[in-house]
């Protein structure tokens, strides 16, 4: 019976597939949840990946019960590490912590197996907005990315009222395909005459007639 109950309140043991396993040690790096410790790192291999068969890092981690009904092939998982990109620095708590793993859970879809299987690919960079942050997403056309990039902020009236949360080139037309969250409730001024433009940014050449 104990033996039982020891294993019952484990929980589900997963394994994901990430890019690099860089700042993860196993039986230290935890899991969080909205900064709740909700899993561990168990072990940490190489194995083989894709067609080529190329060796990429796995880990397994062991996740508390309360999570198992809210994860299912679809959950987002991400090493938390100092970053900065665009105007936004994030992760600086970690300097003094240690990395760890970020997770996003998804509803288990009960039409599907959501039994436990290697089906998980971490993410190389955070989800770019919060799943709860109040806002919507709007999609902008570019021809060219300037000195655009995720995490620039968005600012009307100079008031910060979104930010890009990511960008591709449009193969079809050669424009920029920019995706921008604006916060509620400035979402609301935002109408079919609103315009959007790159107001910042410098490029400085230097060539044998000077600086420009």
């Amino acid at each position: 019976w104990l033996m039982y109950q020891y294993w019952y309140k484990q929980g589900a043991s997963i394994e994901v597939s990430f890019p690099s396993a860089e700042g993860i040690v196993e039986g230290q790096t935890v899991v969080r949840y909205k900064h709740v410790v909700v899993g561990r790192v168990e072990k940490v291999s190489l194995t083989h990946q894709g067609d080529n068969q190329s060796l990429m890092p796995v880990v397994r981690m062991r996740l508390s019960p309360e999570i198992n009904q809210l994860i299912n092939c679809n959950a987002q998982f991400w090493v938390v590490k100092p970053r900065i990109k665009g105007a936004e620095i994030s992760g600086l708590g970690t300097l003094l912590s240690g990395s760890y793993i970020g997770m996003q859970p998804q509803p288990v879809d009960h039409n599907e197996d959501s039994g436990f299987k290697l089906c998980y690919q971490a993410l190389e960079d955070p989800p770019p907005t919060n799943p709860d942050r109040p806002g919507r997403h709007f999609i902008l056309e570019a021809e060219a990315i300037g000195s655009i990039d995720t995490g620039t902020p968005i600012f009307y009236k100079q008031l910060r009222v979104g930010e890009v949360i990511d960008y591709r080139l449009i193969r079809d037309t050669g424009k920029i395909e920019v995706k921008a969250f604006i916060d509620d409730p400035y979402y609301s001024f935002v109408t079919a005459n609103t315009r959007f433009w790159n107001a910042g940014g410098i490029e400085l050449k230097m060539g044998a007639t000077g600086a420009e």
